[in-house]
């Protein structure tokens, strides 16, 4: 198991909260011991936020949990595109001490870099945030590499699929810029904006060429 999803709890709004996490299908939650900033970044990002505002909320802010303690000890360098792949040991297990009163939270930077319009919360035309605006990339050489680099970023565990060129009804057309063309992505990068492309102004698709994706629900 390498990829955790990952959702905040009980925060006033989806960009805070206590951090959950599901593994082999069970939600737990992430022990505070040792948590900062690198560790906030990673979980903010793959819910596709720049980065963290502040390091951790600790001893629960957010509430407690319930079920298991996933994770504690977590330690990371900032760079890894899933928090899974930070070293950690499991909760109450190598003389940690972890309860749920040690919950932890974050709360992320409110700049996301990509989100899904026009359809359901995990599916529809994909749009990033670049050189300060909303904007849509282009559908061709866009495959299932790409789309699982978008829903990663998301938080989810990837992708189901590419919608084809006749969907685009069911999300419709976006506006403003098509900010990417041609992704190659590897299936690997943390944030679309890190995969090989196209910019603008050499980009020549229109909106109706906007690709859109349908992101996995589960694990």
């Amino acid at each position: 198991m390498d990829w955790a999803v990952i959702r905040l709890a009980e925060g006033a709004s989806n960009h805070l909260g206590r951090v959950e996490v599901n593994i082999e299908g069970q939600w737990g939650t992430v022990c505070d011991h040792g948590f900062g900033m690198n560790e906030a970044n990673v979980i903010c990002r793959q819910l596709g936020f720049f980065g963290a505002d502040i390091s951790a909320t600790e001893a629960a802010h957010y509430g407690q949990g319930s079920g298991p303690i996933h994770m504690a000890e977590v330690s990371c360098d900032g760079t890894e595109s899933n928090l899974l792949k930070c070293d950690y040991v499991v909760g109450g297990i190598r003389g940690n001490d972890c309860q749920h009163s040690d919950d932890v939270g974050v709360v992320c930077s409110l700049a996301p870099v990509v989100r899904l319009a026009g359809w359901y919360e995990h599916a529809g035309r994909v749009e990033v945030f670049k050189d300060g605006s909303w904007g849509t990339i282009c559908r061709e050489m866009f495959d299932i590499d790409d789309a699982n680099v978008v829903c990663r970023q998301l938080g989810y565990s990837g992708a189901e699929y590419v919608f084809g060129e006749r969907n685009i009804r069911i999300y419709g057309e976006g506006t403003g810029a098509i900010h990417l063309d041609r992704l190659e992505c590897a299936g690997t990068e943390s944030s679309i904006l890190d995969c090989p492309s196209l910019v603008s102004p050499a980009i020549t698709c229109g909106h109706i060429l906007d690709v859109g994706v349908s992101c996995a629900l589960f694990p």
